[in-house]
């Protein structure tokens, strides 16, 4: 009904799979813009 994409948990976002995918990878670092996430907190 919803083609390949249904087999994927809908619980997961595309950041979680990747994150799952490739351990290595950080996301958190930055915003698009290239300033600290936790700057703003």
């Amino acid at each position: 009904l919803f083609g390949p994409s249904a087999v994927l948990p809908t619980a997961k976002s595309p950041i979680n799979i990747l994150h799952e995918q490739y351990p290595g990878l950080t996301f958190k670092c930055t915003f698009g813009d290239g300033s600290p996430l936790d700057s703003t907190q």
